[in-house]
């Protein structure tokens, strides 16, 4: 017989989330196919490490721009970032495709998996939808400053598209969080999914 555990508690009854792990490392190259749910479990993890490095990138990338009236380069910026995350979101739905494949146990995470795609797909674009009315109120604080320093005042057509962009910005702020916060309760989900299937085996094995 099977020895008895007790379950993690769910989501809503955990402590608040703890500080973020160390960077997955790569996990040994090998092909997908018939790979355990744990091996998959560390790749996805690996390939979502890789995805917060690339937005941390993005982010420092795009600081630059904050301070110029034109966003020279920003094109270019976004281009190349956009191609990272369409890697690594390839390399995770494989994974996600793979547990779909195994079924079972696999495949109930592959839903959690899609689900994160799904909530990473939207940051994306909010994130990208936020940086342009960002990189907008940094020009509109630059010609604010220019207009003091001129001893003049700006237009009021100037003054209320500041004002509408400083309200867009706080709405997509907020937006963006939820859906952070959304992203980040899926891993939780995932990574203590992984850890009870690992404890399952584990259990199992000392149980023959």
């Amino acid at each position: 017989p099977r020895v008895s555990r007790t379950r993690r508690p769910s989501r809503l009854q955990r402590s608040p989330r703890r500080p973020r792990a160390p960077p997955v490392p790569p996990p040994a190259a090998g092909p997908l196919e018939g790979m355990s749910l744990a091996m998959l479990g560390q790749r996805l993890l690996h390939w979502q490490s890789e995805r917060v490095g690339a937005y941390q990138r993005f982010e420092e990338g795009f600081v630059r721009f904050l301070q110029v009236a034109e966003a020279q380069g920003y094109e270019a910026l976004v281009a190349s970032t956009t191609a990272a995350f369409a890697s690594i979101s390839d390399e995770i739905n494989a994974i996600c495709a793979e547990m779909e494949r195994q079924q079972g146990a696999a495949a109930a995470l592959g839903v959690q998996v899609r689900r994160l795609q799904d909530a990473e797909r939207e940051k994306l674009a909010l994130t990208a939808q936020l940086q342009i009315v960002r990189h907008g109120r940094a020009v509109d604080a630059h010609r604010a400053q220019a207009a003091d320093e001129a001893g003049t005042e700006l237009p009021d057509r100037e003054r209320r598209t500041a004002a509408l962009r400083a309200e867009e910005a706080s709405e997509l702020a907020e937006k963006l969080a939820a859906t952070v916060e959304s992203i980040n309760d899926t891993l939780d989900e995932i990574r203590s999914e992984l850890a009870d299937l690992a404890e399952d085996e584990h259990g199992g094995s000392e149980t023959r």
